[in-house]
């Protein structure tokens, strides 16, 4: 009898990125899981006001009804008939649960299944699934420092959902100290990689490199409030020979800051599939973010990401990529991240192949199965 999962992930499955909650709802579907992936919710009355680029593609989810996104993974976006504000106070948070449009019974009827054998939440306003939701285990996977964004939507019972899961995973240590008072055997699993497909080299070059010359140093990822334009264009100008490649969505700031540096190539959002390649024909990859707080709770999926396309790995340095012990060079400031750059450039063919074999004990794969195995289950 097929097994089932039903995965709270913020983001809908996407071409052009995957989120964890995607990569390990990928491990599952491989092992033959029926894999129930449901994208963050939103209160119904959103759909009277102007919405935006990125609330426009959760109402577009919500009104697909599910959508198919692998042979086992169904994607869901979900909403609500109270703000997220209220729904935990009194006298909502004893039937909020029920209050869900369409209703979480609709939706598992509608895929045959009556209980999930686990029930897989991230801890923010995602907790009333576990009211909803009939299932054998439930697991809670924090995953970010959410106190650290802006628009924070934290649930207010999140340590009454922390204690009440068989077992609590966090991507870092550091969040990990964040709720250690709430549960003390929270279990830190960082990120990972999808080790096949960044392992692999295309032998013709991508069309987007063509016309950039060597040495390639490049970041791949989200362009944020996290991301450090100022100190990316600082170590362009350090290295005017060197091309610095962003792979990301393009905004007006990095427009703005980037237009004068010449050797700063902004390639814009790319297809998921097509970052391995790009990967696979540059030198060096870099992490230039701000040392702030919603950093310092971060397990990079990019860091693996690179080392598995056996790409030596310059960072700036917080204390998460120190306790992790990764084999990278982490630097504190543009001079730093230059000279980082310079020894980077001179690994042997040998080093590389070795961070690509330090990748492989990374994999997504691998980090389920050691997360699985805390809750007595087989993959």
């Amino acid at each position: 009898m097929q097994r089932t999962v039903l995965i709270s992930e913020p983001h809908p499955y996407r071409l052009t990125n995957r989120y964890g909650g995607h990569q390990y709802a990928d491990v599952f579907a491989k092992y033959g899981w029926k894999v129930l992936l449901f994208s963050s919710n939103f209160c119904i009355y959103r759909l009277l006001l102007p919405q935006s680029i990125t609330m426009r593609e959760f109402v577009e989810l919500w009104r697909s009804k599910g959508k198919r996104v692998n042979k086992n993974i169904t994607n869901y976006c979900i909403a609500h008939l109270l703000p997220s504000k209220i729904r935990y106070i009194r006298p909502f948070k004893h039937f909020s649960h029920n209050l869900f449009i369409p209703s979480l019974r609709s939706i598992l009827k509608s895929e045959g299944v009556n209980k999930v054998n686990l029930l897989w939440l991230n801890g923010n306003c995602d907790g009333l699934y576990r009211d909803a939701v009939r299932h054998d285990k439930m697991v809670v996977r924090l995953i970010d420092n959410y106190a650290g964004f802006k628009k924070n939507s934290l649930c207010p019972s999140i340590d009454d959902l922390i204690r009440k899961a068989d077992a609590v995973f966090s991507c870092s240590n550091y969040v990990k100290s964040i709720y250690r008072k709430t549960r003390d055997d929270i279990i830190v699993i960082p990120n990972g990689v999808d080790y096949e497909r960044f392992a692999q080299k295309n032998q013709i070059e991508p069309m987007c490199l063509k016309n950039i010359s060597r040495p390639r140093i490049i970041y791949v990822g989200a362009i944020k409030e996290w991301f450090d334009i100022n100190l990316l264009c600082e170590i362009a100008k350090i290295k005017p020979k060197y091309s610095f490649i962003v792979v990301g969505p393009n905004n007006e700031k990095i427009f703005k800051e980037t237009k004068q540096q010449q050797n700063i190539h902004l390639l814009g959002e790319m297809f998921y599939e097509q970052i391995p390649d790009i990967l696979a024909y540059s030198d060096v990859g870099i992490v230039p973010f701000k040392d702030c707080d919603l950093i310092r709770g971060v397990s990079p999926i990019k860091v693996y990401e690179y080392l598995a396309a056996e790409l030596p790995v310059v960072s700036i340095r917080w204390e998460e990529l120190v306790i992790q012990s990764l084999p990278i060079i982490l630097v504190k400031n543009a001079m730093e991240f230059a000279h980082g750059i310079e020894i980077a450039l001179q690994y042997s063919p040998k080093r590389k192949i070795e961070l690509r074999y330090y990748a492989q004990k990374c994999s997504w794969e691998q980090r389920l199965k050691e997360l699985l195995e805390n809750v007595g289950i087989v993959l």
